[in-house]
C-alpha cells in the first residue's frame, strides 16, 4: 500500500539522489501534477523534464502524473505507472514494447494512438476500466497486428494514419525478411524525409540528452 495514502494535497514529490528503490504502489492514491528525480540519482531519472519517474537502467516508467511527457526512450510503462491520472488521450512512443499490470487502467480515454509499428506486448490488465469503444490510432499497414494481439483485439474502433514526422523523430523500419531496425529524422524537406539508421547498441539511449 502507499505511505502517502490520505495525502490528497501532496501534488508534487521530488526523488533525492539516496533513492534506491521504489516499490510498485509507492504513490498509489495519489492526484500529483509534477514529479522530479535528482539528476544526481543513480538509479531513477526524470529525463527531458518529463515529470515523471523513469528507471534509467531499463527505460522503464515507474510513476507519472497528470502532466507527464512520455519520451521517446521508453521501453516499459510500468505496473499502475498512468493509472487513474485523468487522461482521454494517450500517445504511446515508438519505442514502447511492454505495458504492465494496470499500468494505463482508470483513464477516462477517448483515444489511444501507437506509433509503434510492431504491437506492444500488453498485460491483461493494463487497460482495465477502459472503454473498449473508444477509438484506436496505428500506423498505416499494422492494424490486422494490432487486432491479433492480446488486449488489442478487445477494441472494436481502428483508424491507421501516417505519422508526420519530424528532424530528430525515430521510427521503425521493417525489411522484406522481417529484420527490424530503427532510423532518425535528420533532416526534412516538405514530403521528403532523410534518414539515418540508428546501430542497435545506440536505440537504447537515443535521446538522453543529446
Amino acid at each position: 500500500d502507499s505511505i502517502w495514502s490520505g495525502a490528497t494535497d501532496l501534488k508534487h514529490i521530488t526523488i533525492s539522489a539516496s533513492v534506491e528503490q521504489i516499490a510498485t504502489m509507492a504513490f498509489a492514491g495519489l492526484q500529483l501534477r509534477s514529479i522530479a528525480v535528482d539528476p544526481k540519482n543513480a538509479y531513477y531519472d526524470s529525463r527531458n523534464q518529463c515529470n515523471a519517474i523513469v528507471e534509467t537502467a531499463t527505460n522503464r516508467l515507474v510513476k507519472g502524473c497528470e502532466n507527464t511527457i512520455l519520451d521517446n526512450s521508453l521501453r516499459i510503462i510500468g505496473a499502475y505507472a498512468l493509472a487513474n491520472v485523468g487522461w482521454k488521450e494517450i500517445t504511446l512512443p515508438v519505442g514502447i514494447r511492454a505495458v504492465e499490470a494496470g499500468a494505463l487502467a482508470n483513464n477516462p480515454f477517448e483515444k489511444i494512438t501507437c506509433r509503434g509499428a510492431i504491437p506492444c506486448e500488453m498485460d491483461s490488465t493494463s487497460l482495465d476500466g477502459i472503454n473498449r469503444g473508444i477509438s484506436v490510432h496505428v500506423p498505416t499497414g499494422t492494424e490486422n497486428a494490432y487486432r491479433a494481439t492480446k488486449v488489442w483485439d478487445e477494441f472494436d474502433v481502428y483508424f491507421e494514419y501516417t505519422p508526420d514526422l519530424e528532424v530528430g523523430d525515430v521510427f521503425e523500419c521493417i525489411t522484406d525478411e522481417y529484420r527490424l531496425f530503427y532510423c532518425r529524422v535528420v533532416a526534412t524537406n516538405g514530403y521528403h524525409k532523410e534518414v539515418a539508421i540508428i546501430p542497435p547498441e545506440e536505440f537504447r539511449y537515443h535521446f538522453r540528452g543529446t
